[in-house]
């Protein structure tokens, strides 16, 4: 194991193409940190328009070696990491992962192992530990019903007397526990569940 300065192959410069979901900051961020690591690379910071990245992911792929590294800004719920974890040679590690995970991630970035963080170890660990059946709460079980019968999030706040945001709580909760991020799908799962 290398360090993260001055690591390089000899045969080719390494090219990366970056693509933030939410911020270019992050994509800049990686792009210096391979600019280092690797300093004859080329690095472009890729349009995300298109590409199905997670919601605070940033996928970072080596056009050179055909490997790719995600990196999750918050705990991505579980179907996202799941598909990351079934895409050939993608490694996943969580944005504040320590100096050698960082390492061994890069790593696996240049051809070496596939890696994945303690972080999402732990997820995946706690994931497989739970039951399948949601455990929603009476509350999440009323603003699934009516965002199934066609409901803003406006509208099941007046419903239900609770402000907005509260209710965009609730939907984030739902969505990471069903690992569903449409509200289409997440109406046709409240048909299935005989809610709406």
């Amino acid at each position: 194991m290398g360090t993260l300065g001055q690591q390089e192959q000899a045969t080719e410069a390494p090219v990366f193409a970056i693509h933030a979901a939410d911020a270019r900051l992050t994509g800049v961020l990686f792009s210096a940190l391979l600019s280092t690591r690797w300093p004859s690379a080329t690095v472009e910071i890729a349009d995300a328009g298109g590409s199905e990245l997670a919601d605070g992911e940033t996928l970072i792929v080596s056009q050179t070696t055909g490997r790719l590294l995600s990196v999750f800004l918050h705990p991505p719920n579980p179907s996202d990491l799941s598909r990351r974890l079934q895409t050939q040679g993608c490694s996943v590690m969580m944005f504040g992962a320590s100096r050698e995970e960082l390492e061994s991630a890069l790593t696996a970035l240049d051809g070496g192992p596939s890696f994945v963080s303690a972080d999402l170890l732990r997820l995946l660990a706690v994931g497989q530990a739970t039951t399948k059946t949601p455990t929603l709460t009476s509350r999440e079980r009323e603003v699934l019903r009516l965002v199934a019968r066609g409901l803003s999030n406006r509208e099941v706040a007046a419903e239900l007397t609770i402000s907005p945001n509260t209710v965009r709580t609730h939907l984030r909760s739902i969505s990471a526990q069903l690992g569903l991020t449409s509200r289409g799908k997440l109406a046709a799962k409240a048909r299935e569940l005989k809610l709406g």
